[in-house]
């Protein structure tokens, strides 16, 4: 009616409409007892990191991902030293017992991690996804879950970047 669209409507629906919008405010309450994984795929600045699966067997957690460079040309570099526990520097991951894991060996496209190396890398050219993986060798073999991963890296344009991964599965 004319009224409605004027705003000369009925009190009842303009009150009920009032408490409508005042329940569905957001909660500022974080559930932490979430359990599915966070987005596989993290972007930080020109790299995309697509996390595929982690996979373990024992105490091992081998996890699969694939970055794509959508900058210009450049070399990119996974730091992974599993000498090196609780240092921000490295690649690392905690499982869902809180036990830490630094990374190693590494891959990134066809680069392998030496035996006594502390990094891989790789020319990432632009536009190209290339494969690269994570290997942890202090997991429980109990953990059905990696809480978080945190890949340290750096680029030709970048000394330090942290990409980060929660909650996911790991396929036993």
């Amino acid at each position: 009616t004319i009224n409605e669209l004027l705003g000369n409507g009925d009190d009842s629906k303009k009150q009920s409409a009032n408490n409508q919008t005042q329940t569905k405010q957001p909660s500022n309450r974080q559930d932490r007892s979430v359990t599915s994984p966070s987005s596989p795929i993290v972007v930080d600045g020109d790299f995309e990191y697509a996390l595929s699966e982690c996979s373990g067997r024992g105490a091992t957690v081998k996890c699969s991902l694939r970055v794509t460079n959508h900058g210009q040309d450049t070399d990119l570099t996974f730091n992974c030293d599993p000498r090196m526990q609780s240092n921000d520097n490295v690649t690392r991951a905690f499982d869902n017992f809180g036990n830490e894991s630094s990374a190693g060996p590494c891959t990134l496209s066809n680069g392998k991690q030496s035996l006594l190396g502390a990094s891989v890398a790789a020319h990432l050219v632009s536009g190209v996804t290339v494969p690269a993986s994570l290997q942890f060798a202090n997991i429980s073999p109990s953990a059905s879950a990696l809480s978080l991963i945190t890949i340290s890296a750096a680029s030709d344009t970048r000394f330090v970047m942290r990409v980060s991964f929660r909650n996911l599965p790991i396929v036993r």
